[in-house]
């Protein structure tokens, strides 16, 4: 959706919708759109680009709850995008570089709210994807979990919306 599409005879074409990225998982009412490795193109885009993403989330979007958007922390154009398109912004407590620590920080400073909840890198998290499952189902008993509905909590919490939803998986 932030790219164009292959194309066989390198002719220019406008990126897939929204809609046709979103992947349906495990959980009701929990959609993902996964990462691509040619979204590593995006960084070499126009800028005037970045505001597609903001645009996607907004035309295809609305029946949804919230839109989580997991970004590498470097200041580049995905980041970029994704805080055009933000309204809350979670801090990533792991260790990051000097370089990616800046970028975190000027993120906070442009969008304000930060949520507190720390994650830890788990290799559990890591290995979820690969099994197609979130990493609260994949590993329910591990402390990765633990800290994801933690989080999960504390959003909710601070945007004052309802529990119930989630319950059941739990």
């Amino acid at each position: 959706m932030l790219i164009e599409p292959d194309s066989p005879a390198g002719l220019k074409s406008e990126p897939l919708p929204l809609d046709d990225a979103i992947v349906e998982s495990p959980i009701e009412n929990l959609d993902l759109v996964p990462a691509d490795i040619r979204l590593a193109r995006f960084e070499m885009q126009p800028d005037y680009l970045t505001h597609r993403l903001n645009n996607q989330i907004k035309e295809h979007g609305a029946s949804y709850d919230l839109v989580f958007l997991d970004c590498p922390p470097q200041l580049g154009k995905l980041l970029t995008a994704a805080l055009y398109a933000v309204i809350n912004l979670y801090k990533p407590s792991r260790n990051l570089s000097a370089e990616s620590r800046q970028a975190v920080e000027a993120a906070i400073k442009l969008v304000g709210h930060v949520f507190d909840m720390n994650l830890h890198d788990y290799s559990k998290v890591a290995e979820a994807p690969s099994q197609k499952l979130p990493a609260v189902l994949y590993a329910k008993s591990h402390r990765a979990a633990d800290q994801w509905w933690g989080f999960t909590d504390e959003v909710l919490e601070k945007l004052r919306m309802p529990k119930q939803k989630i319950v059941a998986i739990k």
